[in-house]
């Protein structure tokens, strides 16, 4: 997120058109949580307010682990690293040899929790999927299209209505105050999608 707290602005990239999921779609970066995830080395943790609320029955470990693996797929999709110098270690993974080239370690603290996405059952691609939200100040080097985004785009919520957008990114930017508020308060969503409607409940740490 970038801009001053009245006016803000979220990236967006365009999907291309031949994805499994959500070809031709603006999303947030995103993607799949890899087995280095846990093992990459990271400057700062999560806080343990944040890993009460992520439905992961209190795993730090895994908490972690899909914190970096938010980070890696944003360098992957977008250019942007949200690290500060240090090394994460030999790994294997692509992403992660990219992000040891760069001198950087992901910068875990300054994530924001926001909420959970559980995907309806019967869909051919199921996933449970959590957002984060980081300040733009926090990232190092420049948007740019990847093979998996294009069209990058820094917009405000108040925008969503104009581009072509599957109902998670809907929800989010439409309610992006009240989601920041609650954030603020120790809240996230969890959000469930099924028979056309939208179901919505919010998550204190346990």
């Amino acid at each position: 997120m970038r801009g001053p707290a009245a006016d803000p602005r979220v990236l967006l990239g365009r999907r291309a058109a031949s994805s499994r999921f959500a070809p031709g779609m603006y999303v947030f970066p995103g993607g799949v949580l890899q087995p280095e995830d846990f093992e990459a080395r990271a400057a700062g943790e999560l806080d343990s307010p944040s890993i009460g609320r992520m439905g992961v029955r209190g795993n730090g470990a895994r908490a972690g682990a899909l914190a970096r693996a938010a980070i890696r797929e944003t360098l992957e999709e977008t250019g942007l690293m949200l690290g500060v110098p240090g090394d994460v270690g030999d790994l294997n993974d692509y992403g992660w040899r990219a992000i040891k080239a760069t001198g950087l370690q992901p910068s875990l603290h300054d994530l924001t929790y926001l909420g959970l996405a559980v995907t309806p059952p019967g869909m051919p691609l199921r996933f449970n999927a959590r957002f984060f939200m980081a300040p733009a100040r926090a990232a190092r080097g420049e948007a740019g299209d990847s093979d998996e985004l294009s069209d990058l785009r820094w917009i405000s919520p108040k925008q969503w209505r104009a581009f072509p957008l599957v109902s998670i990114t809907a929800y989010i930017l439409e309610h992006f105050d009240k989601i920041l508020r609650r954030a603020g308060e120790g809240e996230s969503f969890v959000y469930r999608h099924s028979g056309g409607r939208a179901r919505v409940r919010w998550r204190r740490a346990v």
